[in-house]
């Protein structure tokens, strides 16, 4: 697997030239997430913000710890669904360094149900926004932030950590409503905009250059959270990691105002990417 997240992130990484800060950010952000829901943490600790890495000790260190952490929360029935963040706050300046924070939420399977968490994160980068790394404060109280990071802003905010149950019931209704209705997908890495109508049964994607991918919905009887999308017909893609009869495996896993948050695996495999459409007209 650890070919393929390369291969996948090395394909990825050459359209941030002449974005703006922010979005190059984000992009950075979903490069880490992408890398951590597939467990390569060393691909994952070089978004890390270094004096965090030097807390643990070195790298190695820190990928060990956050390997046996997570191994210890999985066997005791803990595990993550999927992450995203909101809530982008402008970048401050403090000694020639641009800090930026936002919220990380993540979904969480427990053993008595899945758990939504919402924690401060902070983006730090020292090139002007070219590059970003992050502090992620879910392990830590503000007071702690103060002491060990004194290189930040003092107007720099570490918002009351929120954990809450998932109210499935909410979610599974709203997945029964992803139907006859138009979304916008943009991009992490490209930063192109691409449409997507979803009916019943069908579904079709057409990208910035006219291209599209047409596609069969089989939505699960008992989860309409989770549906399979067979690629039925491909047009106009010079280059396309899809084939015909390819099955995308997709699950919803949370919503906010008109935005889905979804995660999907391709033909079984075990390689999760994470992504959120946002609906644009009811059909």
């Amino acid at each position: 697997m650890k070919s393929r997240v390369f291969i996948i992130l090395l394909f990825i990484s050459n359209f941030v030239f002449g974005q703006s800060s922010q979005e190059i950010m984000k992009s950075e952000l979903e490069k880490m997430k992408f890398l951590f829901l597939n467990k390569s943490y060393k691909g994952f600790s070089t978004f890390v913000y270094p004096k965090v890495i030097q807390m643990y000790g070195n790298e190695e260190k820190m990928i060990e710890k956050t390997k046996s952490s997570i191994l210890e929360m999985e066997n005791d029935g803990f595990k993550f669904v999927n992450i995203y963040f909101k809530n982008f706050n402008d970048a401050i300046t403090k000694n020639n360094e641009l800090q930026s924070t936002f919220t990380q939420v993540i979904l969480m399977n427990t053993p008595k149900g899945k758990i939504i968490g919402e924690y401060t994160m902070i983006g730090i980068s020292s090139d002007n926004g070219k590059s970003w790394k992050f502090i992620d404060t879910s392990g830590y109280d503000e007071k702690i932030i103060q002491n060990n990071f004194p290189n930040l802003d003092e107007t720099i905010i570490i918002k009351p950590q929120v954990k809450m149950f998932l109210d499935e019931n909410n979610l599974r209704k709203k997945c029964s409503e992803f139907k006859n209705i138009e979304l916008q997908s943009i991009s992490p890495f490209s930063f192109k905009k691409a449409s997507v109508v979803i009916f019943d049964n069908k579904t079709k994607e057409t990208a910035e250059d006219g291209s599209y991918i047409a596609s069969k919905v089989v939505r699960n009887i008992e989860n309409p959270c989770k549906m399979d999308f067979i690629i039925e017909e491909i047009q106009n893609k010079a280059k396309n990691m899809y084939k015909i009869g390819d099955i995308m495996h997709m699950e919803l896993t949370g919503f906010e105002n008109e935005v889905y948050y979804f995660i999907a695996t391709l033909n079984n495999n075990d390689l999760i990417t994470s992504d959120k459409f946002k609906v644009v007209k009811t059909l």
